[in-house]
């Protein structure tokens, strides 16, 4: 038996190298669109730098005691749905094979039957010789195993992403930064005024024509917004930083842990160029009004 040269054993840590590092930036790709799927934002119009997301997998597999047990089944789950597949495709194969035999045979017997009579103008059929080849090529194989790894990765990151994503949301379990954010009042005009700090002073009414702002979308949600633009724990009330990314600071305000599952937070996308004068509100749905 012959040993592999030393540049064929370079070539083969290369490719696997390449591969490995392709199904780590899947993984972690997968992840964080999940995650910022859940707050609604696109994973395209953030700015992670690729190396970014290599590192993601390691909290996707080992990230928490779950996360490892999805690994193991993950693990488990890939030989037996591969094996599987192959059984299925070879039996699929000698179907194919068992009919290309039976029309052969009524061919040659149509074509007996016709050179009786001088009439053998009957095309033979052969199976082309690609379907000739054995389910067992070890490219076959590879497009089998490769189609069920990236499924069940796909799945395993975006479950994992979710559940992550649910976690910072709610606020006893998040892991984000409280956050608190103070700019000039006509910088900011959904926050509360310094001197208006007085929980027994009414809060002044947002968005009124006498305050000339523009508004564009439900209006409810910046007046339930002012409303509640101050962290008060206990109310469960805090709001949280998710991120600060392409100029954009994004706050929410973390949900209460009864909160139902189909909840999001509400979110919010302030421009750190002019803090507070583009101000951007996201949510899953219009709120009720709160006259």
């Amino acid at each position: 038996m012959t040993t592999p040269s030393p540049p064929t054993i370079l070539l083969n840590l290369a490719s696997a190298a390449g591969l490995i590092g392709a199904g780590l930036y899947y993984t972690g790709w997968v992840y964080r669109w999940a995650y910022f799927a859940y707050y609604q934002l696109g994973i395209t119009s953030l700015d992670f730098p690729v190396e970014s997301f290599l590192l993601l997998p390691l909290q996707v597999f080992f990230g928490t005691p779950q996360s490892i047990a999805n690994t193991l089944i993950i693990a488990l789950l890939i030989p037996i749905l591969f094996q599987l597949s192959t059984l299925c495709l070879a039996f699929l194969h000698w179907q194919y094979q068992q009919w290309l035999t039976r029309l052969k045979n009524w061919q040659l017997k149509r074509q007996n039957q016709r050179n009786r009579i001088k009439r053998p103008y009957l095309i033979t059929v052969t199976p082309h010789p690609r379907f000739q080849r054995q389910l067992t090529l070890p490219l076959a194989s590879e497009l089998i195993l490769l189609s069920w790894i990236l499924l069940l990765i796909f799945h395993l990151a975006r479950d994992q992403g979710l559940r992550d994503a649910r976690r910072d949301a709610v606020n006893p379990t998040s892991t984000l930064p409280v956050v608190t954010l103070i700019s000039a009042k006509e910088l900011l005009i959904l926050g509360k005024e310094a001197g208006d700090l007085d929980p027994n002073q009414p809060l002044f009414e947002a968005l009124t024509p006498e305050d000339q702002q523009s508004l564009i979308g439900d209006p409810n949600l910046a007046r339930i917004i002012q409303q509640r633009n101050l962290t008060d724990t206990e109310q469960d009330r805090v709001w949280r930083l998710l991120l600060e990314r392409g100029g954009w600071l994004y706050l929410f305000r973390a949900l209460p842990q009864d909160a139902p599952k189909t909840e999001h937070p509400v979110l919010l996308g302030v421009a750190k160029s002019n803090v507070g004068r583009q101000l951007l509100i996201l949510s899953p749905e219009p709120v009720k009004s709160t006259e």
